[in-house]
């Protein structure tokens, strides 16, 4: 026989991810879950409230740890040659958009 009643019994197996999570969700407050779940479609409602992660920008912060062990001198020294490869590349673009 089914319990109605229970929304989570059913005839169907479930996953031992879908039992955890029904499990999750039937011991949760239910205004907890109320705010979560209000607060998850205001993000999903403004688009534009959601960070985009430039790539570029994420390798350069990835390497920021190494350059902060630097001292002086080689942060200097660092900073040079990463500015004279950005000039070659530049260099280069500017010599193939010409020919």
């Amino acid at each position: 026989m089914i319990n109605i009643s229970n929304p989570n019994t059913s005839t169907a197996k479930q996953t031992p991810s879908q039992a955890l999570l029904t499990k999750k969700r039937a011991s949760a407050p239910k205004k907890r879950q109320d705010e979560f779940e209000t607060k998850a479609l205001k993000i999903l409602e403004k688009p534009d409230s959601i960070p985009t992660i430039s790539e570029d920008k994420s390798f350069f912060d990835s390497i920021l740890p190494i350059v902060e062990n630097f001292d002086e001198d080689d942060k200097l020294q660092f900073r040079i040659e990463v500015l004279q490869l950005v000039q070659r590349f530049k260099r280069k673009q500017k010599c193939d958009a010409l020919t």
